[in-house]
């Protein structure tokens, strides 16, 4: 009854490459408007939203190494209830779904990998709520791509369990092509926290 469940985790273990791994979490976003025409309508409330992915850790030498990503994840904002300028009451949120795929490369101290890296987003639908007040919504749709700047740090267990903190910071313009390009510049931050297992 010991023997079998061993002889099928060392099998899923020779089948699975050493350094690949599964991620679960959730993140919080801020979305940044700027307009010609509108004036400033940031969207930057908390609102949690989710994340998954698959990833590969590739070493490259001593206690430095590549870490590939491959999932699913959702970034956007909600507006909040005080706005610089009091004509603006509007209460709003706005998702954009969106696969993302990128790397970072990662310094090992001990249990704890910290690095920098860039991903990009390939969005695949934008949802909204109604919006209600006075002043300028966010527009329906978005740029197809996107791309992000950002940090990751973790800590892995003997056992394989990672937890994992990042930081995004949107390097391009999300705003539809067309008259809104020109005219306007919408950018996000996303922070998230992750939890997974990584063969090891």
């Amino acid at each position: 009854m010991i023997v079998i469940p061993s002889m099928v985790s060392a099998q899923i273990t020779e089948k699975i490459p050493i350094g690949s791994g599964i991620e679960i979490g959730g993140g919080h976003n801020q979305l940044y408007l700027d307009s010609e025409l509108f004036g400033t309508h940031d969207r930057t409330a908390f609102s949690l939203m989710p994340s998954a992915r698959i990833h590969y850790l590739a070493p490259l030498v001593v206690d430095f190494g590549i870490y590939f990503l491959l999932g699913y994840n959702e970034f956007g904002g909600r507006s909040g209830e005080d706005y610089s300028d009091k004509r603006i009451q509007i209460q709003d949120r706005v998702r954009l779904r969106n696969l993302e795929t990128g790397m970072i490369g990662l310094y090992k101290i001990l249990n704890f990998q910290f690095g920098m890296g860039a991903k990009v987003n390939r969005h695949l639908q934008v949802s909204k709520n109604k919006y209600r007040g006075t002043g300028f919504s966010l527009p329906n749709e978005f740029g197809d791509w996107s791309y992000d700047g950002g940090v990751r740090v973790e800590f892995m267990s003997k056992a394989g369990i990672t937890i994992g903190a990042e930081s995004w910071i949107g390097l391009s313009n999300l705003a539809p092509e067309g008259v809104f390009r020109h005219s306007m510049d919408i950018r996000q931050n996303h922070y998230r926290f992750l939890v997974g297992y990584r063969f090891n």
